[in-house]
């Protein structure tokens, strides 16, 4: 998931509505109070970076004991409020159970361009941008541990699941009148449950920074071992070109200073310009398998190695968590069907499809390509493989390395925002008398200094996307939308309408449960081995750079 931090004024709108702070509180001419409800909105009015992006809304967790006031959608005339006797908490009016309610809001007019903001086309490119990210880069290890067939098929089910998830989500808005997770999930079953979506979307965000803080050192230390590859061992050049020195300096040098803007406005096309690197990066990765074939550890056997799993359904699942972080959007399509042109059920299921399936062409292109070029020796990112034509002075590698490096190193920020958002936000509210530059540094600060320590001690990006995929998210993606479609629409759990909620729930929990259990396994394994990256150097390729340029 790439978030952003758009000004989406009905968000605002939205927040000014319900009024962060309660009525007494409001007009009790607290300087101070106030000043926090206007710092909080502030940041909610930054400018937009991505269309539809996903902006942290911790108003639902913040004014805990206040009901929540969405609009909730008129059922059809006659047929009356359908609820839920048996519940404590009643359920949100609707119609039809089993057809989707369409908008009845003003479609916003329509804007020239082909890609113009709301169009159909607009937003296909949002849900997408929201996906795409550095998770490609551990696909082909996805594949290796799945093998060429159960793999193009467990990533088609996943596209389908959350083709799903997103439906879900579109009815939820419609049904509830908000527009963000967190509302929906305090409307739909309370303010702890809105908490928890929080925390994992943070978590999910949190991870992802730290797969890329990784990556950013990775190309760092590959570019500079290719320049300066040839020092002699021990000598100090050597020693700050070491993964773990070049990872601090440009932690220290570059990605700080990055995530202590208080305003991420110049980083607007960052994003854009991520899935534009990413797609690059596929690019390059299709030319090296058209230029070195399958890889010979494949064929040297009696048997087609990349056909069975590693480790059977252990190794399934392995592949699972690796595509699902991949797949993660669902924090931003409510904002991005808000603002959808002649908004409608089924114009975003037009969306949703065409977007998903986008991602799917271009994961499996990434995944199949990837392993079936580097084999068994397919590592969990996928640039260590590339490492030897780089040293070889390949132009096409070289550019491509260049691109991702300056994806990762934009989209970095974008990561570590919402966690300061976040929790500036609630830590001011409370205690607004600590809002002041130096605290807001130090919690920047703290960010980024978790995220190094936790890239240090993993240094494998594909354990932080198995890991952050089959936890948060699997949560965020499946759990989450199932549990609040059970709770938002009246009916018994096994309703034909419900079944394809109750679905998600029963495959997101399997994906949690086994996913978890795979994932944790593997970064116990990897600290019990120690820290170390296992990077190599020019000089280590020396024989594969002879019969690259042959």
């Amino acid at each position: 998931m790439n978030p952003a931090y758009p000004s989406a004024p009905s968000v605002l709108q939205s927040q000014l509505n319900h009024g962060l702070l309660p009525r007494e509180q409001r007009e009790d001419g607290d300087s101070s109070v106030a000043a926090i409800q206007e710092e909080y909105l502030r940041h909610l009015s930054q400018d937009r970076l991505v269309q539809g992006g996903y902006v942290p809304n911790l108003v639902p967790i913040l004014l805990w004991d206040r009901p929540a006031t969405g609009v909730c959608r008129q059922a059809p005339p006659g047929a009356g409020p359908i609820s839920d006797p048996g519940s404590p908490r009643r359920r949100l009016p609707v119609g039809d159970p089993i057809t989707p309610a369409v908008a009845k809001t003003k479609s916003q007019p329509a804007s020239r361009g082909f890609f113009r903001r709301g169009s159909l086309r607009s937003s296909i490119v949002n849900i997408a941008a929201a996906a795409l990210g550095a998770g490609a880069l551990s696909l082909p290890r996805a594949m290796y541990y799945s093998g060429i067939i159960w793999g193009p098929l467990l990533m088609i089910i996943l596209a389908v699941l959350s083709i799903m998830s997103i439906r879900l989500i579109v009815q939820l808005v419609e049904l509830s009148g908000k527009d963000s997770y967190e509302e929906i999930a305090k409307e739909a079953i309370g303010p702890w449950f809105a908490l928890l979506v929080e925390v994992n979307i943070v978590l999910f965000c949190f991870g992802t920074a730290v797969a890329y803080m990784i990556t950013v050192g990775q190309v760092s230390h590959q570019v500079l071992d290719a320049a300066f590859g040839d020092a002699p061992a021990g000598s100090w050049l050597s020693s700050l070109t070491q993964s773990n020195t070049v990872l601090l300096w440009t932690t220290a040098l570059v990605l700080l200073p990055l995530s202590l803007l208080d305003s991420i406005n110049d980083l607007r096309f960052a994003s854009l310009a991520g899935v534009t690197c990413i797609l690059y990066l596929i690019l390059v990765v299709l030319y090296v398998f058209a230029k070195q074939s399958i890889s010979p550890t494949l064929t040297d056997s009696d048997s087609f190695a990349a056909l069975s799993p590693k480790g059977g359904i252990t190794g399934c699942f392995k592949m699972l968590s690796l595509s699902i972080f991949a797949f993660c959007c669902q924090p931003n399509v409510p904002s991005i069907y808000t603002e959808l042109e002649q908004k409608s059920y089924q114009r975003m299921q037009k969306v949703s499809t065409r977007a998903m399936l986008l991602c799917c062409v271009v994961y499996l292109m990434m995944g199949v390509t990837g392993f079936l070029a580097f084999g068994e020796d397919t590592l969990g990112n996928i640039l260590g493989n590339l490492q030897p034509m780089l040293c070889a002075n390949d132009w096409m590698v070289r550019s491509g390395m260049a691109s991702m490096a300056f994806a990762v190193t934009m989209a970095y920020p974008l990561n570590i925002f919402p966690i300061r958002f976040s929790v500036e936000t609630a830590l001011f509210y409370h205690r607004p008398s600590l809002n002041c530059s130096a605290v807001r540094t130090g919690i920047a600060v703290g960010a980024v200094a978790s995220s190094l320590i936790v890239a240090i001690a993993l240094p494998q990006i594909n354990l932080i996307f198995e890991l952050i995929g089959a936890t948060t998210g699997s949560f965020v993606c499946f759990i989450g939308p199932g549990l609040l479609f059970q709770r938002t629409v009246p009916g018994h759990v096994f309703a034909p309408h419900k079944l394809k909620a109750l679905l998600l729930i029963v495959m997101g929990s399997l994906f949690l449960l086994l996913g978890t259990y795979s994932s944790v396994l593997d970064v116990l394994a990897q600290l019990s081995e120690g820290s170390s990256s296992g990077t190599v150097q020019c000089k280590d390729f020396l024989p594969a750079i002879g019969h690259v340029d042959a």
